[in-house]
């Protein structure tokens, strides 16, 4: 009778033990944000915690552009700075010429 018992507490030990492995592990994970100004205010990378959202910076400048926004890498979907961050990404600055 007492070595199921033994059994059953080392396989639950040692479950537990790799799950705070493993927790240990995600809370220690961040993902990179990059900001791509094309040009423009130089900013540095931010680490940001898993499902958080990143903190918008101030708008860059260029000389000769106006600053239309910022969006997700090189596509035309704007980026919502209240989106959960999930992986390394980089927003990039959109500009328009000043004529």
């Amino acid at each position: 009778m007492d070595k199921p018992y033994k059994i059953t507490c080392v396989v639950l030990a040692s479950i537990i033990a790799i799950l705070v492995v493993i927790l240990i592990l995600y809370l220690q994970k961040t993902f990179t944000v990059t900001f791509d100004t094309k040009g423009g205010t130089i900013y540095q990378a931010v680490e940001v915690r898993p499902n958080t959202p990143v903190i918008k910076p101030l708008d860059p400048v260029m000389e000769g552009f106006r600053f239309v926004g910022w969006y997700v890498g090189n596509t035309d979907e704007k980026f919502d700075f209240n989106s959960k961050i999930a992986n390394d990404i980089t927003i990039t600055a959109k500009w328009e010429p000043i004529i």
